[in-house]
């Protein structure tokens, strides 16, 4: 055999080896295909995955493989044609198998040429990606649909991909993001930690917990948490984001909240340390002198001094133990207010009297202003007094000896006001907002220069406010002393006297009923009362005069009906009379007073009886009701007493605590 033939019996062993190899591979479908798209070769791969034997296949056209759309687009014929020219074509597409199944492949396609170059066919290689392809779209939907903020970021902070939540949480499109670096959105106070956390993850470190503020398009900036998963051969880095702020401003309430309580104990913790040194301190002096007093070794003098000495500590115990006693009722809801029409101008007076002994004491330059036509008002006469007194006790206290203290007492338009001034101590600016809180002093240190317990403001807030008043303070800072000014509105009829063109009630129902026009001032805007009354004409007659003052009024007929209206509605106030068919009033009020307060137990109400005694008004009192009023009623005074009572709920509560 010569050299020649057996080179070539050598190139056809190994060409058979090449073209067997080819033939046995089972995971790539590998097929010949003449210029005129024919087949005309065919391996094993190609019958696993596109289920045709090479008996069936051979001298068909290969364009069956891609499916109608493809080859409605004349998809087939342009892979040849890119393939002639390019000398490669490339696809990833649905493909058909034999059973007319789709599934999805890669393939690449290449030109055979002869020896001189004539293109004579083509190759094709093709690869099954359907499962591949399933597990992209998994990760894909897993994108979109993810809670949290994903992102493919560069490692120069250039998004590559984002997510719609990062959209969302921002309110970026996916467009603007993409054109941004995610170091233009982050914080200028955080911008430095965050490039340096991408520095190590240049270095292929993963950040488990990254925080920073991302700017919003409206331009304001949320808290979002990250973990980080670097990729550094390929320049990227994979973020999960959380956003935080919700967390972060409930971390922050919660903060607020600890220390607001931190802070309550420490001030309960200080007023208990205060009473128990200003309730020691007067009982130090009377058990003292009671023992002197005891041993009768003392001479007539020091025994008289003794007694005073006792009498003088022992009405200062008795003031703490009221004060104390006060604050306890007002807790408890229990303290009782019994409104009814007094002067101010009388009852200013007598504070003042009955205080000048301490004022004498002190050396104080009082100075009084008092107008006699100040008044009436609806209120109290005890509490009224008691605001008056503690006020200006207030001022005898915090005034050093030789001061001055001014009491003012006017009728400006439709209200009386009461300031009282002093050249004391004054107040700094920082607690001027919490002068009236209870158990809030501002002197908490142990070396204290003034005694007390630092209730007197609060109960007289409360009283205040409960007797439809207002009261603030007002100081310069300290050493520049204080005053308090107090306003409460004159009683209706007082108001209508003084305002010309403004009809008063009249007494007679009738005449009442007939009036069309309305009252000048809706007193009783957005109250919400329930009128329990038998009696038709008296019924209509009040839901008359409270309507015309803009007063939403429910009226029933008994005890039942009331106590259905009132957990559908939860009124303002109740008005009730007390001698009804079925249940009378005080039955009606302990069945009302028996229910928790969000069910209605602590609503107002107002006993409108013809049992007009002083013993039907106590009774009304120890049953449930906050006041008592006789027929024939006044209107005037029944509309300052509802005003009186809701006082709190049309005002929201809110406290005055500048002038």
């Amino acid at each position: 055999m010569t050299a020649a033939t057996e080179r070539r019996t050598a190139n056809r062993r190994t060409e058979d080896n090449y073209r067997k190899a080819i033939e046995d591979i089972r995971d790539f479908a590998i097929f010949m295909i003449g210029t005129d798209g024919i087949i005309t070769n065919w391996n094993l791969g190609a019958q696993l995955i596109l289920g045709y034997s090479e008996e069936e296949i051979i001298g068909k056209d290969a364009a069956r493989f891609f499916t109608p759309e493809d080859r409605a687009k004349d998809i087939p014929q342009k892979e040849m044609s890119t393939a002639a020219m390019s000398g490669r074509a490339e696809d990833e597409r649905w493909h058909l198998r034999r059973d007319g199944s789709r599934f999805w492949a890669s393939g690449v396609m290449t030109p055979v040429r002869d020896s001189d170059g004539k293109l004579i066919g083509f190759s094709k290689v093709m690869r099954d990606m359907t499962e591949r392809n399933k597990l992209t779209e998994e990760r894909d939907r897993f994108f979109a649909l993810s809670m949290d903020m994903l992102a493919i970021v560069h490692l120069d902070g250039r998004f590559q991909r984002i997510n719609p939540a990062f959209q969302q949480v921002l309110g970026f499109s996916e467009e603007e993001l993409l054109a941004m670096s995610l170091f233009e959105l982050v914080h200028p106070d955080d911008r430095s930690d965050t490039k340096s956390g991408y520095g190590k993850l240049s270095t292929g470190e993963p950040i488990k917990w990254m925080e920073n503020r991302l700017r919003t398009k409206e331009g304001t900036y949320k808290w979002v948490a990250w973990s980080y998963f670097p990729v550094p051969e390929d320049g990227l880095v994979f973020g999960v984001g959380r956003d935080m702020t919700e967390l972060r401003q409930m971390h922050e309430v919660l903060r607020l909240r600890a220390e607001e309580l931190e802070n309550a104990n420490r001030i309960k913790d200080e007023f208990l340390a205060t009473m128990s040194h200003e309730l020691r301190t007067p009982l130090t002096s009377i058990m003292g002198w009671a023992r002197l007093l005891g041993s009768n070794r003392l001479k007539d003098k020091e025994k008289e001094r003794a007694v005073h000495v006792i009498q003088r500590n022992a009405e200062a115990q008795s003031k703490l133990i009221e004060d104390l006693l006060d604050v306890s009722r007002i807790i408890t809801g229990k303290l009782r207010i019994e409104v009814q029409p007094v002067s101010f101008a009388s009852i200013t007076e007598t504070a003042i009297n009955s205080l000048r002994p301490a004022i004498d004491a002190k050396q104080l330059h009082l100075e009084t202003t008092i107008d006699p036509a100040a008044g009436p008002i609806l209120g109290d006469p005890a509490r009224l007094q008691q605001i008056v007194a503690n006020l200006l006790s207030n001022a005898i206290k915090f005034t050093p000896a030789g001061g001055r203290i001014d009491v003012r007492l006017q009728r400006p338009d439709s209200h009386v006001r009461l300031e009282i001034a002093d050249s004391g101590v004054g107040i700094p600016a920082e607690d001027l907002p919490y002068i009236f809180e209870r158990f809030r002093q501002v002197d908490a240190s142990n070396v204290r220069t003034h005694g007390g317990l630092g209730l007197g403001l609060a109960i007289v807030d409360y009283l205040v406010r409960q007797q439809a008043g207002t009261v603030c303070a007002k100081s310069d800072g300290l050493g520049k002393g204080a005053t308090f000014t107090v306003e409460f509105p004159l009683t209706s009829s007082e108001v209508t006297r003084s305002e010309p063109g403004v009809e008063v009630f009249t007494d007679v129902a009738k005449a009442l009923m007939e009036e069309t026009e309305p009252v000048v001032e809706a007193k009783l805007r957005h109250r919400s009362i329930l009128l329990v009354e038998d009696d038709s004409e008296t019924q209509e007659l009040l839901k008359t005069v409270l309507g015309r003052h803009g007063a939403q009024v429910t009226a029933v007929s008994s005890s039942t009906g009331a106590l259905a209206e009132i957990a559908r509605s939860k009124p303002d106030v109740i008005i009730s009379d007390i001698g009804m068919s079925g249940e009378n009033g005080y039955e009606l009020i302990r069945k009302i007073r028996s229910l928790d307060p969000h069910e209605g137990g602590h609503i107002p109400a107002i006993a409108l009886t013809a049992y007009a005694g002083s013993a039907d008004r106590r009774r009304a009192l120890l049953a449930g009701f906050q006041t008592h009023l006789g027929k024939p009623v006044d209107p005037d005074d029944l509309l300052a007493v509802i005003l009186s009572l809701t006082f709190q709920r049309g005002t929201s509560g809110e406290q005055p605590k500048d002038c």
